[in-house]
């Protein structure tokens, strides 16, 4: 997706399924946990946003990965690379 459209805008378009993942899950997690409700409609919803979750890793880390590395100086990017990951 990155290839096509704007770095950007992909990373805001896995942003708001993120929202939306983040929501199912807890929604999910709390009702389910409840004693009263229907279990199996809460396992299907908290399948539904693992999946979500999985698109917001597949579509948001690839072009925030391009995005930081275009932003940091060129011949000094493995400093950076280390900051972020240490």
């Amino acid at each position: 997706l990155a290839d096509r459209y704007s770095r950007s805008a992909v990373i805001a378009i896995g942003g708001c399924v993120n929202f939306a993942a983040a929501t199912a899950t807890i929604y999910a997690t709390y009702q389910g946990a409840k004693e009263d409700g229907s279990w199996e409609q809460h396992y299907w919803i908290l399948l539904g946003a693992m999946c979500g979750w999985g698109v917001v890793g597949g579509i948001v880390n690839g072009p925030a990965q391009a995005l930081y590395a275009d932003s940091t100086p060129q011949g000094s990017r493995s400093k950076y690379y280390q900051y972020l990951f240490i």
